[in-house]
């Protein structure tokens, strides 16, 4: 069963950056670290409630930077974060995870494979321009040709405008979670004219959306800051019809160290901290200004997993053996400080359909025999792949490599920038890997299906490069049928070969750790990790 994980947090403060508005269309992308773009001047200060110009300024800091900012050109987190501040989709899911208008009015379903929407009236994107049902086609349809998102749009056969305001979408197949990924960042509305006079890449860097937040200005690998776009007229949960953001001028402030980030909110520099370590949870808790946060979600966030086409993971036995090596409770007790839970499964529980499987348990002589089975009883060598800024995973890597010599595996551990490990994993250029996956849905099938689904080798999510026919079978099964029974069972033996044929190993079932000033109101924190900085306000 879905559970309702939108939960209120807060948020705010701000840097005395004199920063101005910049142009509709956006900001400049600068790749100095630090120094001036178009509108921006050096940064000093503590965060405050307002510059020289009494605007109302956020600063936040997370250890990641977005590798673009335009809704089909890739599949993560920090970007989807963004995405959901400068764009809108068709529906969304309120706090029930029901779903209600967003760029769409209403909808009805002509058949098993045809929905019918609606559009609202009048809105404009950042660039000035007034969003048609031409703008909806074309993100729609681009949309289910990505690759990079392709687990998560490719049920789109094809959306066709009746009208200005009306657009028939049909699927490839009957589509039982239609909605929910009609709600998912990646099916963002972009506007038609400004990507085909710009191109994809360009408009990654200076993104326009219809969203209540526009794109203002990046500095590589630094920050990049969004402004309130004030002809915002629609609507997103949280804001009612009509009405703006409190904050005028966000600024997102890279730091990859989890200690400086922690610094930086205690020292009034920022009034936001997404993405805690878990080292850093209990210092936030003890700290009589700061509030932290730690909400259940939809991740199994991190999991090690193995490039099952690869020698030696191309043998189940070794997958086995190193499943038994690894003491899975003392890596979530220790790297995760006991936060959140160890994950036991390849859905997290919090997910409709996810099936609780047991510990696994760790057993050294078992795991010596099936090494000595596969022909690996002197070991090997491989390596395991992670991204920086993120201290519990390095340290869990750590553990799983003192561990693994017990097997006489020596493993090499790689940390790489997000935009050197999503391409490196996707081309397989792995043996393993510590990553993680947050059912942004709330609906098992994008739980399963990017990851385990044969044809999403690489970028659009199954890194492991794992293919099962009967798998696959069962998720197609889970994903046209509309009957609840069906689709719980279907998912139910998908997930039981998944485990035994382990392409992974589930460590660490995540919640959502952020914390705040406490003067900080009005953030909405859904089961995906979105942070709905459109309704925080001061207190």
């Amino acid at each position: 069963m879905k559970k309702n994980l939108f939960l209120v947090v807060a948020l705010l403060l701000t840097l005395s950056f004199l920063i101005g508005c910049g142009n509709q269309g956006g900001g400049t992308v600068t790749t100095e670290q630090g120094g001036g773009g178009q509108g921006q001047q050096e940064q000093g200060g503590q965060a405050t409630t307002g510059g020289d110009s009494g605007e109302t300024h956020l600063v936040v800091v997370q250890p990641m930077m977005p590798t673009n900012f335009d809704p089909v050109l890739q599949s993560e987190i920090p970007a989807a974060r963004a995405i959901a501040l400068i764009y809108q989709t068709l529906v969304y899911q309120d706090e029930n995870m029901d779903f209600v208008p967003g760029l769409a009015t209403e909808w009805y379903f002509e058949d098993a494979q045809t929905a019918v929407f609606t559009l609202r009236e009048g809105v404009r994107f950042h660039n000035g321009n007034i969003m048609t049902a031409d703008d909806v086609v074309f993100s729609l349809n681009r949309a289910g040709s990505s690759p990079h998102v392709s687990a998560i749009t490719n049920f789109i056969h094809e959306a066709v405008a009746l009208d200005d305001h009306t657009v028939r979408l049909t699927t490839v197949e009957p589509f039982a979670p239609m909605l929910a990924h009609l709600a998912h960042t990646a099916t963002s509305i972009v506007n038609r004219e400004e990507v085909e006079r710009i191109g994809d890449d360009e408009h990654g860097q200076n993104p326009v959306g219809t969203g209540p937040f526009r794109f203002y200005n990046h500095v590589a690998g630094d920050r990049f800051e969004l402004v309130r776009f004030d002809d915002f007229n629609s609507v997103i949960p949280g804001l009612a019809e009509g009405q703006l953001p409190a904050i005028e001028h966000l600024t997102f402030r890279i730091v990859p160290e989890a200690g400086v980030r922690t610094i930086e909110l205690e020292t009034g520099n920022a009034h936001v901290l997404v993405d805690v370590a878990a080292t850093e949870v209990q210092r936030i808790r003890d700290h009589a200004d700061l509030t932290m946060y730690e909400i259940p979600n939809f991740a199994v966030n991190t999991w090690l997993g193995f490039n099952v086409e690869n020698a030696p993971f191309n043998d189940i036995r070794v997958r086995q053996a190193i499943a038994y090596a690894i003491n899975i409770e003392q890596i979530v007790d220790v790297a995760w400080a006991g936060l959140g839970s160890i994950a036991r499964g390849p859905l997290p529980t919090t997910v409709g359909g996810a099936i609780e499987f047991p510990i696994h348990p760790v057993n050294i002589e078992r795991a010596r025999e099936l090494m000595a089975e596969a022909g690996y009883a002197d070991g090997f060598s491989t390596n395991v792949w992670l991204n920086e800024g993120n201290a519990m995973r390095a340290d869990a890597a750590t553990m799983i490599q003192a561990q693994l010599r017990a097997l006489n595996i020596e493993t090499t551990i790689n940390i790489y920038e997000w935009g050197v490990l999503l391409p490196g994993t996707a081309a397989g250029e792995h043996d393993m890997a510590l990553m993680g996956w947050t059912t942004s849905t709330g609906e098992a099938d994008y739980g399963l299906y990017p990851l385990f689904h044969s044809n999403n080798f690489g970028a659009a999510g199954n890194r492991f490069f794992y293919h099962n026919s009967r798998v696959d079978y069962l998720i197609n099964l889970g994903r046209i049928n509309t009957d609840h029974n069906v689709r719980m069972e279907a998912y139910r033996e998908a997930q039981e070969i998944i485990m035994e044929e382990m392409p992974l190993i589930p460590l660490w079932q995540a919640v959502e750790l952020h914390a705040a000033q406490n003067n900080i109101g009005g953030l909405n924190i859904d089961g995906a990790g979105v942070l709905s900085f459109w309704s925080v306000y001061f207190r």
